[in-house]
């Protein structure tokens, strides 16, 4: 895919809403299968480690927002959490045998759909982990 434009020294510079969305859009009309989608705002950020040995994939969802309060440093003064968020995670043909929040091993219910699976977190507050047990 080529894009005609600095689209990333624009959006750096700038900040510009709509470099973002093309560069999303991009991304989706590449991808067979997004590998995380959830409905929180774009502060939220995932990543999941593959843990074969245990037969199970972590999720980490980090809900920090940064701010520029100094000319140098970013930091983080408040954590803000959020609700009821809903995660839709492509697992392909693995049969989930259970959707757990580490370390506590609290259960989540969780439904299949088209080598996806969907389930809600109560709450995010800062860092959480998910356990996709298989």
């Amino acid at each position: 895919m080529h894009i005609a434009h600095p689209i990333f020294k624009i959006y750096r510079k700038n900040c510009a809403r709509w470099c973002k969305s093309i560069i999303k859009d991009a991304i989706e009309m590449l991808l067979d299968h997004k590998l995380v989608n959830h409905n929180g705002p774009s502060t939220v950020i995932t990543a999941i480690n593959r843990q074969a040995d245990h037969n199970r994939d972590i999720l980490h969802v980090l809900h920090y927002i940064t701010e520029k309060r100094s000319e140098d440093i970013y930091t983080i003064e408040d954590v803000i959490p959020l609700y009821n968020l809903e995660f839709k995670l492509y697992v392909g043909e693995k049969q989930v045998k259970a959707v757990k929040i580490v370390p506590e091993l609290k259960s989540i219910d969780f439904t299949s759909t088209d080598g996806y699976i969907i389930f809600n977190v109560d709450k995010i507050e800062g860092h959480n982990m998910v356990s996709i047990e298989y």
